[in-house]
């Protein structure tokens, strides 16, 4: 029998989520401000080791002051399931949380959906859906009109979680066998006491089209099923408000075609076609690519590695708001130190005695002490976290990462969302391929005038960094990294020695299958050149594409490209004044510094050791 401390039941059913359920718990365990928590995982059949998965969650569960029980359906399908797990939950849990195996949580979800919930109303609550943009263009371009339609824009859709309070759940009984749980749960609840939280949860949607029109049809059969019942009263808005909808919203109008061609096909194959309720969507071909030699019955441990250079006025802050992110049993900290001369290194031992502090001889570059640090625990980690020194992470940053990371592990690569120090998106964090296009962008100034912002490739298309996505390349101010890709990778390129070698490494992981994946559910504080000379810091971005450029275009597009650089450096010292006109034009005067990557003979030891935190 459940203790009577545990006011939040959390029940989470699985049937065959061995692939994905570790995310789940990892998001769901590792919450911030959460109180105790009851949560049963119910097995709903299946051949695979969910339940190993789910047993390696508990010294967590135990960590955080949690319970986790793992028990066997005591009938068969979905709904049998959820009143398993309620069963098990006894009487003592006043707020009900039902979680699918497949979802990964936001860091502030759950202490969302208890504020939702407070007081004697009736209440159901939902979280905001985070939908991963997948490589399929046309399921992408399905759920970009999807995400704006009334009835999901402003409702709780569900969408795999939901909750309620004591009073909430007096309004059914058992959960009907033949209806969508969640639909069905919507619709015993008025409008007003509907409560949607900003706090969003990570939607993964169907593979391929095959898979979206099969899911469609699901919807549509079981949607047919509850408007036949008495508790149709507040599911969804009507048509026209659809219709209404998307007609103020051009962004989505070219994804138009794709919605109604999902739709229609759907409507037509549904009449022969009939999924039974209370099966899952077709998940094997979805998780089969995962990683090789993974085993899913495990905790993450996560590995951070922090190069420093006289980083004393920041590494403080850096490495308070990691170590506050995660259970220290699951993470190791590495600070690498390149020849600080400020009290960088002693900073580190005298205030942070568990964290592992190596010295380097000299700053010889930050690739080499990345790999150093990452080389003192090899066999100990399934994830690499390469962090710059002026980087904070926001709380819960790095939990959300992982989880995502354990959820779409296909990717390889995983970077974070961050912010300058005004708060500002940086849409640095995410880059464009290496092209002469990007080049000529930068000669044109175009990050400066305004609408044609959108027209520089870096930019990608004027995306607002606001989604889960796969781009070319991230950039390492916080930077996951799979540790057995980067054994494959044999670690960052040595031969880049300051900026240019996270993105040559995300192009290398590409050629090995990765595709690098940016979250915007992690958010860093990144100040960037913190401690460099005026201008340094725009001399070793410019060194570093310049080096990409040699290494990744034909020798005729690499030194058209790199001319575009000169003319882009010498077009910001015109149009700009005051300290910026200074600051450009010190770089002008240094192209020969930077113009050759580099290049043997093109970078002097003097300059090198001028160079401070990325």
């Amino acid at each position: 029998m459940p203790a009577p401390g545990f006011e939040v039941g959390v029940v989470i059913p699985a049937r065959e989520e061995e692939l994905v359920i570790g995310a789940c718990l990892w998001s769901l365990l590792t919450q911030d401000g959460a109180p105790p928590m009851r949560v049963v995982v119910v097995l709903d059949g299946g051949r695979d080791r969910a339940s190993d998965v789910a047993a390696a969650y508990q010294a967590l569960a135990v960590e955080h002051h949690h319970e986790l029980e793992i028990v066997d359906s005591a009938g068969w399908g979905k709904p049998a399931a959820l009143d398993t797990g309620e069963a098990a939950l006894g009487d003592h849990a006043s707020i009900r949380i039902f979680l699918d195996a497949d979802v990964v949580l936001s860091a502030h979800a759950v202490p969302g959906l208890i504020a939702a919930l407070a007081g004697p109303e009736p209440r159901l609550a939902g979280l905001t859906p985070a939908i991963y943009e997948t490589p399929a263009r046309s399921v992408r371009s399905f759920f970009r009109v999807w995400s704006h339609l009334p009835s999901v824009r402003n409702q709780v859709v569900g969408g795999g979680v939901y909750a309620v309070n004591a009073a909430g759940r007096r309004r059914w009984d058992r959960f009907p066998a033949l209806l969508p749980d969640d639909a069905f749960v919507r619709s015993r609840f008025a409008d007003g006491e509907r409560v949607l939280r900003e706090e969003p949860f990570l939607l993964v949607p169907p593979r391929d089209s095959g898979q979206m029109r099969e899911t469609i049809r699901r919807w549509r059969d079981l949607n047919r099923r509850l408007s036949a019942t008495d508790s149709a009263e507040g599911v969804s808005a009507r048509p026209a408000d659809h219709i209404r909808e998307i007609a103020r919203t051009p962004a989505v109008w070219p994804h138009l075609p794709s919605f109604v061609f999902h739709s229609l096909s759907a409507r037509a194959t549904s009449r022969w076609t009939m999924t039974r309720p209370w099966e899952h969507p077709p998940r094997a071909s979805r998780e089969s690519q995962r990683r090789e030699a993974a085993d899913p019955a495990r905790v993450p441990r996560v590995h951070a590695v922090v190069v420093t250079h006289n980083s004393e006025r920041l590494i403080g802050a850096c490495l308070r708001t990691l170590l506050d992110d995660t259970a220290g049993a699951h993470l190791t900290v590495t600070v690498v130190d390149n020849g600080s001369q400020d009290g960088t290194l002693s900073l580190v031992k005298r205030g942070f005695p568990d964290v592992d502090a190596l010295q380097m001889g000299d700053n010889l570059g930050f690739s080499r002490a990345a790999n150093q640090g990452a080389a003192r625990h090899p066999s100990e980690a399934d994830w690499l976290l390469f962090l710059n020194p002026d980087a904070m992470l926001m709380r819960g940053a790095l939990r959300s990462l992982v989880a995502v990371a354990e959820r779409l592990p296909n990717a390889g690569l995983y970077g974070a969302r961050t912010h300058r120090e005004s708060g500002a998106v940086d849409h640095s964090s995410c880059l464009a391929m290496p092209s002469v296009a990007q080049a000529l962008a930068y000669a044109l100034c175009l990050h400066r005038l305004g609408p044609l912002r959108r027209l520089d490739p870096d930019e990608l298309g004027g995306w607002r960094r606001d989604s889960v996505r796969h781009v070319p390349a991230l950039t390492a101010a916080a930077l996951l990294v799979d540790s057995r890709l980067w054994a494959r990778l044999a670690g960052f390129d040595e031969s880049f020695i300051h900026y240019g070698e996270d993105v040559d490494l995300c192009l290398r992981a590409r050629e090995l299958g990765a595709d690098p994946l940016f979250s915007h559910l992690s958010d860093v504080m990144h100040v960037g050149g913190a401690g460099l000379e005026p201008g340094m810091r725009e001399i070793m971005i410019l060194r570093g594409k310049a080096e990409l450029y040699r290494r990744r275009l034909p020798s005729a597009s690499a030194s058209l490209a790199i001319h575009a650089l000169e003319v882009g450096v010498i077009a910001r010292a015109a149009l700009s004044c005051g300290s910026e006109r200074r600051l450009w034009s010190t770089v002008v005067r240094s192209r020969g510094a930077w113009r050759n990557g580099f290049a043997t003979g093109q970078v002097a030891p003097t300059e090198v050791r001028t160079v401070g935190a990325r």
